[in-house]
């Protein structure tokens, strides 16, 4: 007998097809990763244009009616809050501002509702919009009866006035709680 065996030992190599096939996989991913990179840009890009673009209409509203653009931002999301709208609120300042100026003549409903809100007409005057619009709102949560706040509400602020009775039912500390929230969540718009 011979003392020298041989073994003949093959061995099949199948990690290249494994290797082949995870290579093929990141070739996949790395192409559906960047087609979701450029979908995001894509999309943060039109999301970017109309954040800028309603920081304009705000800003240009703003100058309209005669108030800071950081306020009316503010006053935007504290309509969001209560489920009215920055037309919304745009109008009633516009509402407010005529009335304020006819009840000065002695002119048109509000004469009577500045005196049941206990505003002297010849003060509110000397106020800015924003001011005015705090006073109107703290004197309007002291008013009790419900249908006197309606009332009230539809003389100063126009018809949809009623809608932003839920915006101030806390009076000008509500509001200001509001405008902080905004600020802190960095959706103040400044002048610029």
């Amino acid at each position: 007998m011979s003392d020298n065996v041989k073994f003949s030992i093959n061995a099949i190599d199948k990690t290249k097809a494994a290797f082949e096939s995870v290579k093929s996989s990141l070739k996949a991913l790395t192409v559906g990763i960047a087609a979701i990179g450029t979908a995001a840009t894509a999309a943060f890009s039109v999301m970017a244009a109309k954040v800028l673009s309603a920081g304009d209409n705000i800003h240009k509203l703003a100058i309209r009616l005669g108030m800071s653009t950081e306020f009316l931002s503010q006053m935007q999301h504290a309509a969001d809050l209560s489920g009215t709208s920055i037309d919304t609120v745009a109008a009633a300042f516009r509402r407010m501002e005529r009335r304020i100026s006819d009840a000065g003549l002695g002119l048109g409903t509000a004469v009577q509702s500045m005196k049941d809100l206990g505003i002297n007409i010849d003060r509110i005057k000397q106020l800015n919009p924003e001011q005015q619009f705090y006073a109107i709102a703290e004197a309007l949560a002291g008013v009790k009866n419900q249908s006197d706040q309606l009332r009230i509400a539809a003389d100063v602020f126009g018809g949809r006035g009623v809608e932003l009775l839920q915006m101030i039912e806390g009076g000008a500390v509500a509001l200001r709680s509001m405008q902080t929230e905004a600020h802190m969540l960095g959706m103040t718009l400044s002048q610029e």
